[in-house]
């Protein structure tokens, strides 16, 4: 009788343990595909980007905006794993920005949720486009938000040699899937 139930304590126990190990070991595997899933997300204002609308430089004469977006991207761009750089809801002002790559990210994301608006200034622009992707593979660029390129204002003006567009990607392999998904281009500086 005694061995019946030390036996049976036994079993009990080992039941509990089992279970135990199958709920530690489906916890360990959520939290592993929550950390996969996830991504480092860098928003351009915690790097001092502000969507007020207005062109802002700072000491050294770069637009604020621009470098904001920069050092954002370049943290998205380095992070060995899945990462997006934000652009929340406002109006941000840039003059000519380049995202450059390779990336160790394979697969980068800009998700606009503002508006992005260029500069009206094209004597800021030292090429075609003002938001430039150079030598980046993979990137997708999403979000509900829009580029403006304030373009109107420059239709008229004979003496413009560089009308860019609002986006340009340079240099990305054919193989690498590149999308832009969902966001609005209005008001570009070039006219067809």
């Amino acid at each position: 009788m005694a061995l019946a139930k030390r036996s049976e304590f036994i079993i009990k126990i080992a039941l509990f343990i089992g279970i135990a190990m199958f709920f530690s070991e489906a916890q360990a595997t959520r939290v592993s595909r929550s950390l996969l899933q996830s991504s480092a997300i860098f928003d351009v204002t915690r790097f001092g980007a502000k969507g007020n609308g207005k062109l802002a430089v700072n000491e050294d004469g770069d637009p604020k905006n621009n470098v904001a977006f920069v050092r954002a991207w370049r943290k998205a761009c380095d992070s060995a794993g899945p990462a997006k750089v934000v652009i929340p809801p406002g109006k941000f002002v840039i003059s000519q920005v380049l995202f450059g790559g390779p990336c160790k990210n394979p697969n980068p994301i800009i998700e606009l949720q503002g508006t992005v608006m260029a500069c009206k200034d094209v004597s800021t622009y030292y090429s075609p486009g003002w938001f430039l992707f150079e030598n980046v593979n993979g990137i997708s660029i999403t979000g509900s938000g829009t580029f403006e390129g304030q373009g109107v204002i420059n239709w008229q003006n004979p003496d413009s040699k560089h009308l860019p567009p609002s986006l340009k990607i340079n240099g990305a392999a054919k193989s690498a899937a590149s999308s832009i998904q969902a966001i609005k281009a209005v008001n570009s500086k070039f006219k067809a």
